[in-house]
């Protein structure tokens, strides 16, 4: 993760590093590394384990039933809600292979893994904060992910999608919290056509919280114990009995 070309990461130090297990299924609540600047006004990148789901800084205790893992765009640019005190100085980025969403189709929810073509890693727009909980003595660091529309590409799929960082222009605007909010950054939470993106079904037990496995991010057709594997096996029993 941290020798992608377009930040300067390769060096940086990884606070609370040890936080953080790599997984396949990263769900709300749980730890998750984000990039952002050491301090607003200073250009230095760190790399820093948090927890997906922001709690304000006036906040003295963690309230689960708060629905702070994604913050709309049209927020940030009305000021409306808590966003308006994190917009200016407390931008971040957070990094993965892609993400989940689910296709409602009647009754059922079909999980879906949407990642970048060129199999480069995935770069969203993101909010973060920290407290000092009631009752402890560190700090508690978290995150949330900005959305927007959904593409046309995606729209299919859902009417919202996070705010994906696709140039280095959009990247470095967006972690440069030294100018602070200004309208430059209005078109940046705006989609993209999502003719860069691929989107896949992918098994459902994606959605168990705690499971993990790297079966999750492909696709169904190319499980081991999918089609594609299924007829792979047919072929080679075929040419075992061959004459």
């Amino acid at each position: 993760m941290v020798d992608y070309p377009e930040l300067d990461v390769a060096e940086a130090e990884w606070l609370d590093e040890d936080s953080f297990e790599p997984r396949y299924n990263i769900a709300p609540r749980s730890n998750a590394p984000v990039i952002r600047r050491r301090a607003p006004n200073d250009s230095e990148l760190v790399i820093q384990t948090m927890k997906w789901g922001l709690v304000p800084h006036w906040s003295k205790h963690e309230d689960v039933r708060l629905n702070t893992i994604n913050a709309r765009a049209e927020n940030l640019v009305e000021s409306a809600g808590m966003w308006s005190s994190m917009k200016a100085k407390k931008r971040c980025v957070v990094v993965c292979d892609g993400y989940f969403e689910w296709l409602k189709k009647g009754k059922e929810r079909l999980p879906h893994f949407i990642r970048r073509k060129d199999n480069r890693l995935m770069i969203m727009a993101g909010l973060y904060d920290s407290t000092l909980l009631e009752g402890t003595t560190n700090e508690l660091w978290t995150f949330t992910v900005v959305t927007t529309d959904a593409s046309q590409a995606l729209s299919w799929l859902h009417d919202r999608q996070p705010v994906i960082l696709s140039s280095t222009g959009q990247l470095e605007a967006w972690l440069d919290t030294g100018k602070g909010w200004h309208s430059g950054l209005i078109g940046i939470l705006k989609p993209g056509d999502g003719k860069d993106l691929e989107c896949y079904p992918v098994p459902k037990e994606v959605g168990r919280v705690g499971t993990n496995s790297p079966e999750f991010i492909k696709p169904i057709s190319q499980r081991k114990d999918g089609i594609e594997a299924m007829f792979a096996k047919q072929a080679t029993m075929g040419a075992q009995s061959a004459p």
